[in-house]
C-alpha cells in the first residue's frame, strides 16, 4: 500500500519528471510508495504555477509577541516595474543576436519578439531537421506559443522538469555572467549593462559554445547513470 512520506525537493522533482514522461499517477504511486492523493495535489500545483514546493514561506521558531523583532523578520524589496529581458539562442556553428529589452516577458512578447524574429529564421536555415529547445516555463507553454510553433512547422523537444543543468544554454549564460563580472570598470547603470551584455555576447568564442553542445550526449549519459542526481558536469 502506498504510504504518505515527507517530500523533499528532490523527491518532488522525481514525481513531476515521471508524470511529464506520461507515467500514470498509479504507476508513480506504486513505484515511489506515495499516496495518489499526494501525487495528484503536487501535479495540480505544478500545472497551475510551475512550482513543486509545498510552501514558499520560511518558518521561524520564536517566542510569543516577538514576531516583529529584527531577528525574526526577513526583508524583501519588491520592484513592481518592468524588468530587463535577456534572451539568446545557440546552435552548432552559430548563435542568435542577444535580445536585451526593458520589457516584462509575456506569451505574446515571446511569440512576436523571440519566436517570430529569431527562432523562425533558424528554422528556415536548418530545414525540417531543426528541433527547438526551450524550458518548461509557463509562458513557453502558452497556447499562442504552441500555435505559433505548429504554424511554422517547428518541432519542440520535450524537456524534463527541473533540469537546467542539461541545457547547454545555461552554461553559456554562465560564461556571459562571468565575462560581465570581469569587466573593468564594471557597469554602473542599466544602459552600461546592456552595452556590456551585447559586447560580451559577441566576444564568446564559438568553439566554446560548440563544445558545450557536443558534450550533451555525455551529460545525458551521466545524468542517467546518477539517476537524476548531481553529476560531474
Amino acid at each position: 500500500m502506498a504510504q504518505r512520506k515527507h517530500l523533499d525537493n528532490f523527491l518532488r522533482g522525481r514525481i513531476i519528471g515521471r508524470l511529464e514522461c506520461r507515467r500514470t499517477h498509479l504507476e508513480v504511486s506504486e513505484e515511489l510508495e506515495i499516496a495518489q492523493s499526494v501525487i495528484s495535489r503536487l501535479w495540480q500545483r505544478f500545472k497551475y504555477d510551475g512550482n513543486q514546493s509545498d510552501s514558499r514561506r520560511t518558518l521561524i521558531w520564536r517566542a510569543p509577541g516577538t514576531g516583529y523583532h529584527q531577528e525574526n523578520t526577513i526583508e524583501r524589496h519588491r520592484y513592481g516595474g518592468t524588468g530587463w529581458l535577456v534572451w539568446e539562442g545557440i546552435i552548432l556553428g552559430s548563435r542568435t543576436d542577444l535580445y536585451v529589452q526593458s520589457v516584462m516577458m509575456t506569451g505574446y512578447i515571446y511569440r512576436d519578439d523571440i519566436l517570430e524574429q529569431h527562432v523562425r529564421l533558424f528554422r528556415g536555415a536548418m530545414g525540417a531537421e531543426f528541433q527547438f529547445t526551450d524550458d518548461n516555463a509557463r509562458l513557453h507553454q502558452a497556447n499562442i506559443v504552441d500555435e505559433c510553433l505548429q504554424s511554422d512547422n517547428i518541432t519542440r523537444m520535450d524537456w524534463p522538469a527541473y533540469s537546467p543543468h542539461l541545457n547547454p544554454i545555461e552554461h553559456v549564460r554562465d560564461m556571459l555572467d562571468r565575462r560581465i563580472a570581469a569587466r573593468q570598470p564594471t557597469p554602473t547603470c542599466l544602459p552600461e549593462l546592456r552595452r556590456a551584455l551585447l559586447d560580451e555576447w559577441c566576444s564568446i568564442p564559438q568553439d566554446k559554445i560548440d563544445n558545450l553542445i557536443l558534450s550533451m550526449p555525455r551529460r545525458g549519459k551521466a545524468c542517467i547513470a546518477s539517476s537524476g542526481r548531481h553529476t560531474p558536469y
